[in-house]
């Protein structure tokens, strides 16, 4: 038994010394591909992905091409105001008519909802005379006034904007001109179906600005050459402002009046008769 177990030991040995190398020459195991040498210009992927704030695309989402995509400025601009230096071609001032003939034009301001508006009419339309009326916002807040409105337009006068409230357009900025203006020109558009062109600005005050805004949306500036300041009581009563008017009178005369003028209302016949025997025509603008 001893023997047997000798010989298959050394049996065994021997099998194991001649199937492997020696221990000093086991190597460490050679790869099949060479490792390259590491380099410095390494390019990193553009791979990016979309913020959490950023939805994704929906699948069933249709995705604009290029050209349809509007380019985007870098900041947003304001809009930018009419320069008080800008003055286009036809912006400008008027204070006289056709100077070339005997031609007068009456004109007159109305913007209190109380002005006796219907009697200054009965005298224009018992005289046959045409002349321009400029009212401001206050005519559409009753149903008298803006049958007067109509009452205008029916007998051939002229109506022209004379702003929602009456204040000074040179103060107000861009936005609040055209609110002004706009205000009254489409209150009027809305009861006449007539647009507005004529735009005569509170107190006469006006701005290269003014102008050009005003001609931007259709209006010219209707200024006068002739004032007697009838806003006031006059202290010589109507005969004050007849006198007045004829004192100052001239070929394309723009003659400015009030309709809350008792004075006025007072003398305008008595004017519209002297103007006819000097031979002078009475128009709308």
């Amino acid at each position: 038994m001893k023997k047997t177990i000798i010989v298959i030991v050394f049996l065994l040995f021997t099998m194991f010394a001649t199937g492997c190398d020696d221990l000093s020459t086991i190597t460490a195991p050679v790869t099949k591909y060479a490792m390259n040498e590491p380099t410095t210009n390494i390019v990193p992927l553009n791979i990016s992905t979309p913020e959490a704030s950023q939805p994704a695309i929906e699948a069933d989402k249709e995705v604009p091409e290029i050209s349809e995509v509007p380019e985007i400025p870098e900041m947003p601009q304001p809009p930018q105001p009419v320069k008080e230096t800008y003055l286009p071609e036809g912006a400008k001032a008027i204070r006289k008519g056709d100077t070339e003939r005997p031609v007068v034009y009456l004109t007159f301001d109305g913007g209190q909802p109380t002005e006796p508006v219907d009697d200054f009419l009965d005298i224009l339309e018992a005289n046959e005379v045409k002349a321009t009326f400029f009212i401001t916002g206050n005519y559409f807040s009753r149903d008298a006034l803006k049958e007067s409105i109509l009452r205008m337009v029916e007998e051939g006068h002229s109506v022209g904007n004379h702003t929602a409230t009456h204040p000074s357009l040179p103060r107000l900025s861009p936005q609040e001109i055209e609110e002004e203006i706009n205000f009254v020109g489409l209150n009027f558009r809305q009861l006449t179906g007539q647009d507005m062109t004529l735009l005569r600005p509170p107190y006469g005050d006006y701005s290269d600005q003014t102008l050009a805004i005003a001609n931007e949306l259709g209006y010219k500036t209707i200024l006068w050459s002739v004032d007697y300041r009838d806003w006031q009581t006059l202290k010589g009563g109507p005969e004050e402002a007849y006198t007045h008017v004829m004192e100052h009178l001239h070929n394309g005369a723009i003659i400015l009046m009030h309709l809350n003028s008792k004075d006025s209302l007072a003398a305008l016949d008595k004017i519209i008769k002297e103007l006819k025997l000097r031979g002078f025509q009475m128009e709308a603008l």
